[in-house]
């Protein structure tokens, strides 16, 4: 009982000043033991589930898992432009001249198939 109290205290004070104490160079060493200390506790007490997920949200948030950075799609200048039309320019006010601006580029997208469905089949 007094074991889990002092778990219940760790968890708390790690996930308020986990991370900053993590990072300072004077503590990481520590701080790295305690929370390997902790999650084999998680491994071999039987905490119920709420506590095992303080351990691990108190782990995760000192120590986040590695992972890649993320990739974001290249797109076409055109594609780029009808998002910003859409997403940045599309408003109450500006509804007809975006319409007509989508307009003419639909068409010139349309031309511009045609044109070479033309040379494919001719």
């Amino acid at each position: 009982m007094i074991l889990l109290i002092i778990i219940l205290m760790l968890l708390a004070n790690f996930l308020r000043r986990g991370r900053f104490l993590y990072q300072s160079p004077e503590t990481t060493v520590r701080i790295s033991n305690m929370l390997e200390i902790l999650m084999r506790l998680k491994n071999v007490k039987n905490l119920d589930p709420r506590q095992s997920t303080l351990v691990e949200n108190a782990y995760y948030l000192c120590e986040p898992p590695e992972r890649s950075a993320l990739v974001s799609k290249v797109r076409p200048p055109l594609h780029q432009y009808i998002r910003k039309l859409l997403f940045s320019d599309l408003d109450n006010s500006t509804i007809e001249h975006v319409l007509r601006q989508l307009f003419a580029i639909m068409v010139t997208l349309l031309l511009l198939l045609l044109i070479r469905f033309w040379k494919k089949s001719g």
